[in-house]
């Protein structure tokens, strides 16, 4: 039993506890919103307006109607429960909500210092310009921080690319809903990051729509990773910018052609593994003119969806792997070249077939068409479409012959 000094030190404790509770609620009621204002204006060199800022009880913040410039806004935070870890100086966050978030990021174009050559990790020049993300300061500094449950309600993503070209590349998300458990900026050995990210892709024709889901865990500490990720329904001639290096979709006469994308993804100790699937769904090809004759990138596309849809018993299907790191994770279009390179290669080894059974053509245009699967190849990807001169020296004069 306590004595009377006891229950009067413990009665006092608490009454100071409910004082300094309610003082921390009247303080951030009162002086919050301007805080917090000067905090983002800071970090984001940004305008920032926040329409109200309110505590309730026991510890949960709600913040209306955030604009940090055109960088994002937010229609509501829920803040609810919270504490501060004094020995690793790091605030933890029961749940935060986020409802209604609109975010853009922009890629520009930084033109480089006088004298200097930048180039890309695909070892292709970049000969004026070099890519970097914009939207605000680089200075912003995130605290220590774990949040056990982030959850994200009906969100917009736009990314806006404009290094590809005169024209922007704008990619939209749109009912973005995410959830992630045990979200931390602390390498934490035993917490592991779980997530389960979804939403839509509306392309040029509001009557066509995408679709995405990437769902897994992360180990930051071990640097661990399972995933998969779905993308349903991409536009590959609205995403044409990004291949027209490697592909002439004029010349080819494709006018429409559907994506679907898959791909698993395992790592252990930094070391990621990612088996990708590209799946061609719906393909349009441009009505010729009776009186214009077929041309060689045209004739060429035949091919390689014949051999494609001949190994897939009629799909076109593309498998390929990707290795890279998690601290550093490399992936681009290059990959996707590289893996048709390999696909046609493949086709014209050893495997008790050849072009002929592949494709069906006619022997007079297979004839001295190309020597060997790497000519194949190599035609296909940088010259059929390109028009490069591995093409004409292994395609061009077969076709010659046969207009002839």
């Amino acid at each position: 039993m306590f004595t009377k000094t006891g229950k009067r030190i413990i009665l006092i404790s608490l009454l100071l506890l409910l004082v300094a509770f309610i003082s921390l609620h009247v303080f951030i009621n009162i002086f919050g919103r301007t805080l917090l204002t000067k905090k983002l204006q800071e970090s984001f060199n940004q305008e920032v307006k926040i329409g109200s800022l309110r505590t309730a009880f026991p510890a949960t913040i709600q913040i209306k109607d955030l604009e940090v410039g055109r960088i994002f806004t937010i229609n509501e935070i829920l803040i609810s429960g919270g504490s501060f870890d004094l020995l690793r100086r790091s605030i933890s966050i029961r749940i935060l909500k986020l409802d209604q978030p609109v975010v853009n990021v922009k890629k520009e174009v930084i033109k480089p210092a006088a004298g200097k050559l930048f180039q890309e990790e695909n070892k292709e020049l970049v000969s004026d310009s070099t890519p970097a993300i914009s939207g605000g300061s680089k200075n912003i500094v995130i605290p220590p921080l774990i949040i056990r449950r982030l959850v994200i309600n009906d969100g917009i993503f736009n990314f806006i690319d404009r290094t590809k070209g005169d024209s922007e590349i704008i990619i939209r998300a749109e009912n973005v809903n995410v959830r992630v458990d045990n979200l931390t900026t602390l390498p934490i050995k035993r917490v592991i990051t779980d997530f389960d990210i979804s939403g839509k892709i509306p392309w040029r024709q509001e009557a066509e729509t995408g679709s995405f889901n990437m769902e897994g865990w992360i180990n930051r500490r071990k640097k661990d990773i399972q995933a998969t990720i779905k993308i349903k329904d991409i536009d590959g001639v609205y995403l044409y910018p990004y291949y027209s290096q490697w592909v002439d979709l004029e010349k080819a006469r494709i006018e429409k052609a559907k994506l679907n994308f898959t791909s698993e993804i395992q790592g252990l100790n930094n070391d990621v593994t990612a088996h990708c699937r590209v799946e061609l769904t719906d393909i349009v090809r441009k009505p010729r003119p009776e009186d214009e004759p077929q041309g060689k990138e045209e004739r060429i596309a035949d091919v390689v969806l014949g051999i494609f849809k001949a190994l897939n018993q009629g799909n076109i299907v593309l498998d390929f792997t990707i290795k890279t790191k998690m601290d550093n994770p490399q992936f681009g279009f290059s990959d996707i070249k590289m893996a048709v390179q390999n696909k046609l290669t493949e086709a014209t080894k050893g495997n008790g077939f050849g072009i002929k059974d592949l494709i069906g053509l006619p022997e007079k245009l297979l004839a001295g068409t190309v020597k060997g699967a790497s000519d194949l190849a190599r035609a296909v990807i940088d010259g059929s479409f390109a028009v490069g001169n591995e093409f004409k020296k292994a395609v061009e004069g077969s076709f010659h012959k046969e207009e002839n």
